[in-house]
């Protein structure tokens, strides 16, 4: 006895005995959110270090600036823009920055735009800044 082909959408929930499948059965990224009913997925369901920031709404990018001595005023910052593909006006952002700083200099995150984020860099040093050359962050955003 051979096993024909099933023709497409022959296969329906209500021809499927709740349980018979799992993970096993289905290919990678075979479902997307319109296949799963609300709230299907939960902390429960999902497995210990299995998502990534790519699965969470929103952007990442990681780029680099330069500041020339002074270029931060003495206990002040500065609002750096960087392009970050998939952020929304309003999202939260978090900014680290990947370069060792002095300690009286701190980077953190200041506001999204569409495809934008802005960051500051501020010295809370009593004299002006000194030169930031090649400053390496990461900025993530969170719908």
């Amino acid at each position: 006895m051979s096993l024909g082909k099933i023709a497409a959408n022959a296969v329906r929930g209500n021809n499927i005995m709740d349980g018979s499948l799992t993970g096993a059965d289905l290919l990678p990224f075979s479902l997307g959110s319109t296949q799963l009913a609300p709230n299907a997925v939960n902390t429960i369901t999902v497995s210990d270090k299995s998502l990534h920031t790519v699965d969470l709404a929103g952007g990442e990018a990681s780029a680099s600036v330069s500041l020339a001595a002074g270029a931060i005023g003495a206990n002040s910052c500065v609002s750096l823009p960087v392009a970050v593909t998939g952020a929304l006006p309003g999202q939260p952002v978090v900014v680290s920055p990947t370069t060792v700083l002095p300690s009286w200099i701190v980077v953190v995150g200041d506001r999204s735009a569409a495809d934008s984020v802005f960051f500051k860099v501020c010295n809370f040093s009593i004299f002006p800044s000194i030169e930031l050359s090649n400053l390496g962050v990461r900025v993530l955003t969170f719908g």
